[in-house]
């Protein structure tokens, strides 16, 4: 067997990595390719329905296959266009309402409403207050009920007694 110096080889030929011809690679590095997006996938749909129409016998189904998969691609496409619409729309609403919340209650948190520690004031938090301040306006309110009944009985025996005391002046006058 013999020795052989590994230095005195020529330099082995690097891998290249293989750019995908136009529409579908740029023909920019690899390394810097842009991220893909739904679009990309649609022309490149389009592009091989192109390459690929009228290329084969008319007993070959790979170009109606290649149709069909591609168009199956596009349809694909439509619903997650479409949806990421509606998640779009979503958010722009769920802003706003963000926006509109910390208009009216200042942020996160608020001083005019009884936090615990650690707590932010979200829909939840406001509701459990109001509930808490309902409950104590009703039972506020039974209070007062409770005192005008107890003073309205004190009002009418302190009637009667100035009455009585009335009557019984106007007999000693006679």
């Amino acid at each position: 067997m013999t020795d052989y110096d590994i230095r005195t080889y020529p330099s082995l030929a690097q891998p290249v990595h293989r750019v995908a011809p136009l529409p579908i690679g740029s023909g920019i590095s690899i390394r810097e390719l842009p991220a893909p997006k739904l679009d990309d996938l649609r022309k490149i749909c389009a592009h091989y329905e192109k390459k690929a129409g009228g290329q084969y016998a008319s007993d070959s189904r790979a170009a109606r296959y290649l149709f069909d998969l591609s168009r199956e691609i596009q349809s694909i496409l439509k619903y997650i266009e479409d949806e990421d619409a509606k998640k779009t729309r979503r958010l722009r609403h769920l802003e706003q309402v963000v926006t509109e919340w910390d208009k009216v209650f200042g942020g996160p948190h608020h001083e005019a409403v009884d936090l615990k520690v650690g707590e932010s004031l979200t829909p939840a938090t406001v509701e459990r207050q109001l509930l808490l301040y309902q409950q104590t306006i009703e039972q506020l309110e039974m209070e007062l009920a409770a005192q005008a009944n107890s003073a309205g009985d004190k009002l009418s025996t302190l009637e009667r007694a100035l009455d009585e005391q009335q009557r019984q002046l106007l007999e000693q006058a006679d």
